[in-house]
């Protein structure tokens, strides 16, 4: 067995958003990831009403390199202009040859 550390990055946006971030990840040549629908609040307030779009969370496992130029492009066109939060964690995977 044979663990090797990739990042994990978390990406927490509205979901109109999710066409325009996977054209990223596909310019990115990342091709694993996870969405789901996620709730919650935050310092601007509680939702109340899917009005405004439902908020997604998209995760994908990737090499550092990979995932510091994911930041950088979500940095430039989507933190400043919306209300986008994305986090990394360093996680340990087996069969690391999936995550690059």
């Amino acid at each position: 067995m044979h663990l090797r550390q990739v990042k994990l990055v978390t990406i927490i946006a509205l979901d109109s958003l999710e066409k325009k971030i996977l054209e990223e990840f596909t310019k990115l040549e990342i091709s694993g990831f996870t969405i789901c629908d996620a709730v919650g609040q935050g310092l601007h307030s509680q939702k109340m009403s899917d009005w405004e779009g439902k908020n997604i969370r998209i995760e994908t496992l990737v090499s550092e390199e990979k995932a510091n130029k994911l930041l950088q492009v979500l940095y430039d066109k989507y933190l400043k202009a919306y209300g986008v939060v994305t986090f990394v964690t360093n996680v340990e995977v087996l069969r690391p040859e999936k995550f690059n």
